[in-house]
């Protein structure tokens, strides 16, 4: 995950630099916000407190409980266990509900952060469209922004990050897996390695435009700008054991439902959630 930027929404303002820290966002809302006279957003600073108008939501998610130190499933002896309500020591809270209540501000417009609603296009659409000033994606998404709007002003940057924590972002890894099946399983070991190792791989990140996984290749510094800071997105970048995808989606998107639309509590909603994604791990 990355943060793609409208440079000429930042320049209007006089903003040289996108936000680092996630509470820059809070000084940066009344520059970037714009609204017409009866208090429709016209320009968004960033899509965050809803789910299904917001792309990536759960890679969001994801992105900020990694960087608050919640390893989302973690393995305890020979078991996986899911940890969304971790409460960290000397708090009456867990990670999780402490993110949901920042993300749901900027989708209250009560909120001085107000920013985005249920009436808004996609994310990305509005990004593409000139309309959202911080995009949060996928480095993946690059070709398709460049599809959808050549046209368009920005730039790319790594993840903002949370204040005295470790450097994170989330990212998909990954991997080629061969077939116990297989015939020829030695053949197809040597062709995995041939793409994984040495110059073919980096032929292979090359023409994906997605960074490498292996480390001696991050070390180097490309002279390609958006591949600069996708190299140092994946150096911070972890994951978490997702065996479902579909499924947790579906517990993520269930657990901003319960909470905006009011038919649960924030600690009952997350509470729920902990026990969706503990059904969902495979030990």
């Amino acid at each position: 995950m990355v943060v793609y930027f409208n440079k000429n929404m930042f320049t209007n303002e006089g903003l040289v630099n996108p936000p680092y820290f996630w509470d820059e966002l809070l000084n940066l809302n009344s520059k970037l916000t714009k609204r017409e006279n009866d208090g429709t957003i016209r320009e968004s600073m960033i899509a965050l407190g809803r789910y299904d108008n917001v792309n990536n939501s759960k890679d969001i998610l994801s992105t900020l409980l990694l960087q608050s130190g919640n390893e989302i499933i973690k393995r305890e002896g020979d078991t996986y266990v899911s940890t969304l309500d971790i409460i960290p020591q000397g708090s009456n809270k867990s990670y999780l509900e402490t993110i949901l209540t920042f993300l749901m501000g900027f989708s209250n417009s009560s909120n001085t952060i107000y920013s985005w609603n249920k009436t808004m296009p996609s994310s990305f659409d509005a990004f593409t469209g000139g309309k959202l000033a911080l995009y949060l994606g996928k480095s993946s998404e690059l070709f398709k922004i460049d599809a959808t709007n050549p046209n368009l002003s920005y730039d790319v940057t790594e993840m903002i990050q949370t204040k005295g924590m470790n450097k994170r972002t989330y990212g998909d890894i990954y991997g080629i897996a061969i077939n116990k099946k297989s015939k020829n399983s030695g053949v197809s070991f040597g062709v995995a390695s041939m793409l994984t190792t040495g110059e073919n791989a980096k032929n292979f990140s090359k023409a994906l435009s997605l960074p490498p996984v292996l480390k001696n290749l991050l070390a180097e510094d490309p002279s390609d700008p958006y591949m600069y800071s996708f190299y140092k997105s994946a150096i911070i970048t972890k994951s978490w054991l997702d065996q479902n995808p579909t499924s947790t989606n579906q517990i993520f998107r269930e657990l901003f439902d319960n909470i905006l639309s009011n038919k649960l509590e924030m600690e009952s909603a997350i509470s729920k959630a902990q026990g969706q994604l503990s059904k969902t791990i495979i030990n």
